[in-house]
């Protein structure tokens, strides 16, 4: 089976708010595509939020209850804005990435 790449070119949008709302539209549905492939109990449970039963455990009268994960898509800044009350900084997923490895490293090293 080919898998399809996901890729998007928003240059002819002009609205933040549009490139945002197309953007989540696009990983919803290819989220959704890969879960129906994989389990039969998935759902859409907001705009931009996918319910996914991964499996059962015993609630506390002992009865089996599905336990639910839910995906949320976010679309992160791809521009800065500092001229707000709030800044907004871009979204580097490689920045990201490395400060969060760092972030585990430095938990896990031995306390002094």
């Amino acid at each position: 089976m080919a898998v399809e790449k996901i890729f998007v070119d928003f240059g002819k949008e002009k609205k933040v708010s549009v490139i945002k709302e197309k953007a989540r539209q696009v990983l919803v549905d290819a989220f959704m595509d890969f879960l129906k492939e994989r389990t039969e109990l998935v759902k859409l449970v907001g705009s931009n939020e996918i319910g996914v039963v991964v499996g059962q455990a015993n609630d506390q009268d002992g009865f089996p209850a599905d336990v639910v994960v839910v995906v949320k898509a976010t679309v992160k800044p791809w521009y800065d804005k500092t001229d707000l009350a709030r800044p907004v900084h871009r979204y580097d997923l490689e920045d990201e990435a490395e400060a969060y490895e760092a972030e585990i490293k430095a938990k896990k090293a031995p306390k002094k």
